[in-house]
């Protein structure tokens, strides 16, 4: 049992390693991981992970019923492989899910999780140098490729929201590590810090992802009120707050107009004020996506379309808008909870607000900012993606949900 749980830990190190380079790598150590907790369980015959109690289960239990709901919805989807292509996508969840109820992770120590935070967070830092390099490398090479070009649209090949996901992850692991173990850390581990930090917060500004930047805007003052409660002092705290200020006006002024997709969002929510797709579609096609993805939801609200056959109804309104793009490319509403409620009803829609519901429980009664926080993360992005049709963040939610129920398993036992 001991080396099994050394090599699901080394899968767990290579997995915080790979995910920000490339998911299909981390896909494979889930699977992995899966079949090691399944070994595991089957030599020890304990079925539950025993460092979660029943309400930390819920969660997870509630994607593992979301999964489900949209294979049901099989049932009703005319475009059958298409549905079942995003089924077994979808897999990965159930996998992760399973993985962290059933093995058992008591071996896992605040010293193990402290690696897994740091080793992400390095290996996001040095991909941010890697893009960098291959970026500056292109504007010398082609001459008709700008600065702007590439930090506002071509920084980083894959969604810049899930990279933003992770970025934010690591933020909150880092802030977290600077509030309870400042003191303790040594010098050299402190500099390590801050470098961290500055150059994650940078990697977040230049993949130009709104949610991204507006989220981190958010969590200062979230890091703020935190830490005044937490110290009682009101430095830091201000400190937070005037980081904030300067990132939010950088954001606004640093990049032109018209390539600033912060300054877009502002645009955007001028024209729903004002009642008008046409002038939002413009800078931001989301506003239209929404109103189509609104309409069908209105008609098909009990079970949905079936989880395969969105785009194709969603097709016939596009073209009645005119929006030729939103036919060629946006093949989802950019709405999670959007997404849901037109694929699988009223029903499905009902088990991912439980599963939020759940989460912010647990967080509350473990007293856990870092659940809190990322649950709202999640929740925010869900608002402007549809995160659950991506690998980046299928296994990444419940694996960051785990590993959270173990983190505050470990501090309610050790203080």
């Amino acid at each position: 049992m001991i080396m099994m749980n050394k090599i699901e830990y080394l899968l767990l190190l290579l997995a915080a390693v790979l995910l920000p380079w490339d998911w299909s790598y981390s896909l494979y150590g889930v699977a992995l991981l899966f079949l090691m907790g399944v070994a595991k369980t089957v030599r020890s015959r304990k079925f539950l992970n025993p460092m979660l109690d029943a309400q930390s289960r819920w969660p997870l239990l509630a994607l593992i019923a979301l999964v489900g709901w949209y294979a049901v919805s099989l049932l009703w989807t005319a475009n059958t492989s298409e549905g079942v292509e995003m089924v077994v996508t979808k897999s990965s969840m159930l996998l992760a899910s399973l993985w962290v109820l059933c093995s058992d992770t008591s071996y896992l120590t605040r010293r193990h999780l402290r690696a897994l935070l740091y080793l992400f967070a390095a290996s996001l830092v040095v991909l941010f140098f890697v893009r960098l390099g291959i970026n500056i490398r292109r504007v010398v090479t082609e001459p008709d490729t700008t600065w702007v070009s590439r930090m506002c649209f071509g920084f980083d090949k894959r969604h810049h929201s899930y990279i933003s996901i992770y970025i934010l992850v690591a933020l909150w692991g880092l802030y977290h590590e600077q509030i309870s173990r400042w003191r303790q850390m040594p010098r050299s581990n402190r500099t390590l810090w801050v470098a961290l930090v500055l150059l994650l917060v940078v990697y977040l500004i230049v993949i130009n992802s709104r949610a991204g930047v507006l989220f981190l805007l958010l969590s200062l003052f979230l890091m703020a009120a935190h830490a005044w409660l937490h110290t009682r002092r009101i430095a830091k705290p201000l400190v937070s707050l005037c980081c904030a200020l300067v990132v939010a006006v950088g954001v606004h002024y640093a990049l032109p107009k018209t390539q600033n997709r912060v300054n877009q969002t502002s645009v955007t929510a001028e024209a729903a004020a004002k009642g008008t797709t046409e002038q939002a579609s413009r800078p931001d096609k989301r506003l239209a996506i929404w109103q189509a993805s609104l309409r069908l939801a209105k008609s098909e609200w009990p079970l949905g379309v079936g989880v395969g056959d969105r785009f194709d109804n969603l097709k016939p309104i596009y073209e009645e808008f005119g929006d030729q793009e939103s036919i060629d490319r946006r093949k989802n509403s950019h709405n999670q909870f959007l997404d849901t409620l037109v694929s699988t009803g009223i029903v499905g829609l009902a088990v991912l607000l439980l599963f939020f519901a759940s989460l912010l429980y647990v967080a509350w009664r473990s007293r856990s900012w870092q659940l809190f926080v990322f649950a709202l993360c999640l929740g925010f992005n869900c608002l402007f993606e549809t995160l659950l049709d991506r690998q980046m963040a299928l296994f990444f939610i419940p694996l960051v949900i785990g590993l959270l129920m173990c983190h505050n398993k470990l501090h309610s036992t050790q203080s």
